[in-house]
C-alpha cells in the first residue's frame, strides 16, 4: 500500500527472511520481479539484490485460463 512504503517494514521482513535462510542452510536465494515493476525493482537493487542478465525465464500455460 503507499501510504506504508518508506516506513522500513518491507526491509524489516526481508531482514527477517534471510536470516531464516541462512539459518536453514541455505546459501543463495532469487526472485521474479517484473520489468515494468519500478518501485520494485528499485526497492530489490537498494537491497542488494542484482539484476541477471545470463539467464531466460520462461514459462508454458498448460491451462487457456492461466494466460
Amino acid at each position: 500500500m503507499p501510504e506504508l512504503r518508506g516506513q522500513g517494514i518491507g526491509k524489516e521482513l526481508l531482514k527477517n527472511v534471510i536470516a531464516a535462510l541462512k539459518d536453514e542452510g541455505i546459501h543463495k536465494a532469487g526472485l521474479l520481479v517484473f520489468a515494468n515493476n519500478e518501485i520494485g525493482n528499485a526497492f530489490w537493487e537498494s537491497q542488494g539484490w542484482e539484476r541477471r542478465t545470463d539467464v531466460y525465464y520462461r514459462n508454458k500455460s498448460l491451462n487457456e485460463e492461466n494466460k
